[in-house]
């Protein structure tokens, strides 16, 4: 993906582009099924694409509402369903509490979760079937996050981990549960290739959590001279490495 959100599909034999498509913003990938979803940015009603992984061919579309913009999109590891999560908007029937009248004994994710409920804002998280072409349901949540946070699978669930480290585990329904990871703000955020596990990392510190239970285990980095590193990136195989930039 290059700075204007184009995707290049590449032909890793002889780096040859075997095709190129168009503005796909948040791209999530489905290996298993030889998909990558992306939606086009538009805020008057952006459309979401699916293309195959192998030349590029469009799989799937749809469009959301005027005015809708997307937070985040994940293919399930099989690619046959196609998360779509949006920014927040406001909405009267959530309290909003003013930041003074938050309660002042709260800490952690009881703080986040508060916050979140009492925003009076919250999110859409819309489900397709990507193999039928058409919408599995949808769900509101009091949960909104920034774009660019990740979004996955977790069953029938999706769970997004945000920059911030207020991230959450939402259920079809809507009903959600939000948490934090052990690593303070996640400059960077992986997964492995399953999702079983969430990779994240901030200054110097890495955390490797259970996507399941949340147990989890933190390490550091050597330091170098100067300033200590901060963790940009995440990724894994099929097997147990886990790679970390």
């Amino acid at each position: 993906q290059d700075t204007s959100d184009d995707l290049l599909l590449l032909d890793t034999s002889d780096w040859s582009v075997k095709a190129e498509i168009p503005k796909r913003v948040g791209f999530a990938v489905s290996t298993e099924a030889d998909l990558v979803a992306g939606h086009d940015g538009n805020s008057n009603g952006p459309k979401i694409f699916v293309h195959s992984l192998s030349d590029g061919a469009e799989r799937f579309s749809t469009a959301l509402g005027k005015g809708v913009r997307i937070a985040a999109l994940a293919l399930s590891n099989d690619g046959s369903r196609l998360a779509v999560l949006t920014e927040a908007t406001k909405d009267a029937d959530e309290p909003e509490v003013p930041s003074s009248q938050v309660p002042k004994d709260l800490r952690g994710a009881e703080l986040d979760e508060f916050k979140q409920k009492n925003d009076g804002k919250t999110s859409v998280l819309h489900l397709f079937d990507v193999a039928g072409g058409g919408p599995l349901g949808e769900a509101k949540t009091y949960y909104s996050t920034n774009p660019g946070a990740t979004l996955f699978f977790d069953g029938d669930a999706v769970v997004a981990v945000n920059y911030l480290n207020v991230n959450a585990r939402i259920a079809p329904s809507g009903e959600t549960a939000i948490f934090q990871l052990q690593n303070s703000f996640n400059y960077g955020i992986g997964r492995s290739h399953d999702g079983s596990l969430i990779l994240t990392g901030g200054l110097a510190r890495q955390s490797v959590t259970k996507t399941a239970d949340l147990a989890g285990s933190v390490g550091t980095v050597e330091k170098l001279p100067g300033w200590p590193e901060y963790w940009k990136g995440f990724s894994a195989a099929s097997g147990d490495p886990i790679y970390g930039a």
